[in-house]
């Protein structure tokens, strides 16, 4: 059983990693672009930008439709809450493969 599922759960693990490596990002280039340091005009920034945006939107969307409204803020703390669920998810993970003698 262990065939099957050691490297599933090493596949899911470096998934996740990747999803908080582009939800830092989009948060770094968002940042950028809202204070002015990025040209948005360039066709090359906003196709990044765009591709960005629309995969954050699909990770951070469910955690999004469970949080209540910010109360009067402008600060989205989706990000932070999908980070550190993501980072629980890596951790278990992390702790399960090591009980298979799997070394991370």
């Amino acid at each position: 059983m262990d065939i099957i599922l050691v490297p599933t759960l090493m596949l899911i693990k470096a998934v996740v990693g990747f999803s908080i490596v582009i939800i830092v990002t989009d948060v770094i280039v968002s940042v950028m672009v809202s204070a002015n340091i990025l040209n948005v005009n360039s066709h090359f920034i906003q196709s990044i930008v765009g591709a960005l945006t629309t995969v954050s939107d699909f990770l951070l969307n469910p955690v999004r439709k469970r949080m209540p409204p910010n109360m009067g803020t402008a600060v989205d703390f989706s990000p932070v809450v999908f980070i550190l669920l993501a980072s629980f998810m890596e951790w278990m993970i992390d702790r399960i493969l090591l009980r298979f003698g799997v070394i991370v």
